[in-house]
């Protein structure tokens, strides 16, 4: 039996988170009060933020295909002037001009890269967008990676979040032996 009482609660407070979501959101590019991560939250349109996200893979396809490589004015058109890049949990840099080393250095180990099936995931109520995306290195393994990217209230991006997990690799299994055809479980 349904508890109509309990139903029309949930119905409202549902209804009441909706709207201070919309109000939050409504307010552009200001900053509130909150922390995500220790980060001030700014809110975005999802419509702001997905056009962010794709400044963003613009930016790294031109930074893994180009022959030319990155400028300040590239990166001024992405990135805060503070800016942290943080990968696999690892800080690796803290201001945007630094991308440009980390970049060539990237380009220098991995070769060309592309970034494949793509997919923007604008989250304005914590004020980033989660860029999702296959991503292969001439000299490198194809690999899944996660970007998370924080907007400040410009639009501009001032904590990069990137993950990447190598594909085609199967976690606590060792590969089936043919004779046997049986996956042993690694330990």
């Amino acid at each position: 039996m349904i508890n109509f009482k309990a139903f029309a609660s949930v119905c409202v407070l549902t209804s009441l988170l909706s709207v201070s979501s919309v109000l939050a959101m409504n307010g552009g590019g200001e900053f509130s009060d909150e922390l995500v991560f220790g980060k001030p939250v700014a809110r975005h349109t999802p419509a702001a933020l997905k056009e962010a996200g794709e400044r963003y893979t613009a930016f790294m396809t031109k930074a893994g295909q180009s022959n030319t490589p990155i400028t300040q004015e590239d990166i001024d058109k992405v990135f805060a002037h503070k800016c942290t890049k943080t990968v696999n949990f690892k800080d690796i840099l803290t201001e945007s001009s630094m991308l440009i080393e980390q970049l060539a250095a990237a380009r220098k180990k991995v070769g060309k890269w592309t970034m494949n099936d793509i997919t923007i995931n604008p989250n304005p109520y914590c004020g980033y967008c989660a860029i999702q995306f296959t991503w292969v290195g001439e000299n490198a393994p194809k690999n899944f990676v996660k970007a998370d990217l924080h907007a400040n209230e410009s639009g501009m991006f001032f904590w990069i979040n990137e993950a990447y997990n190598e594909c085609d690799v199967t976690l606590g299994t060792k590969p089936v032996d043919a004779k046997e055809g049986v996956a042993e479980v690694s330990q």
